[in-house]
């Protein structure tokens, strides 16, 4: 199932869709985490709010995929059949973000979830990644190369800077890594061009 979003601007204190045309697929059963994002948990009113890829929240929510950039935890989860998103900044977690159900993603492709500004000071992107897609790298507008986490078949990748804040700082670029060894580049405008 595919759904239209359009690229936001730059958004303070919570994530928000920002993204395109996505599709997801179920959530496999492999929860290793790969990549250069830090899985995290934060504090929140007391009460721990663990976003580490496989906990379970306390609104039945399942991590997916998680990263942590300075005092910012990004993740990626599931709930009653709908993939959502979350960020926490400095133990602060905003509100799921329920993007729709799975659909199915090729084995050596993947999608574009909810590509945003946070805070005026970071940008992410996340989505689901084939069977065959063991990481994924994303080259930023400024030329950085972020190396998203990877688990049960779906990545997030976070990083300071706004890169969807307009139209020119959309000229990033996805690098998969294939299970064969070889590697696939797709520009950001090519995946998310409809």
């Amino acid at each position: 199932m595919q759904f239209p979003r359009k690229p936001l601007l730059t958004v303070s204190g919570i994530l928000l869709a920002g993204g395109l045309a996505f599709g997801l697929t179920a959530c496999s059963t492999d929860s290793t985490t790969t990549g250069a994002g830090d899985a995290a948990s934060t504090s929140v009113q007391g009460a721990t709010k663990t976003l580490t890829v496989g906990s379970l929240t306390e609104d039945g929510t399942t991590v997916l995929a998680s990263t942590k950039v300075g005092d910012a935890v990004f993740a990626l989860g599931k709930n009653a059949g709908q993939i959502r998103a979350t960020t926490s900044i400095g133990g602060t977690v905003a509100g799921w973000e329920t993007f729709g159900e799975p659909a199915e993603v090729r084995s050596d492709d993947f999608t574009v979830v909810n590509p945003s500004n946070t805070a005026e000071r970071f940008a992410s992107v996340s989505g689901q990644v084939g069977a065959d897609v063991r990481g994924v790298d994303y080259t930023t507008h400024d030329g950085e190369t972020v190396t998203a986490s990877v688990s049960s078949g779906y990545y997030i990748a976070a990083w300071e800077g706004e890169d969807f804040s307009d139209r020119e700082s959309l000229d990033g670029s996805f690098t998969l890594h294939l299970a064969d060894g070889t590697t696939k580049t797709v520009t950001y405008l090519e995946k998310t061009d409809d």
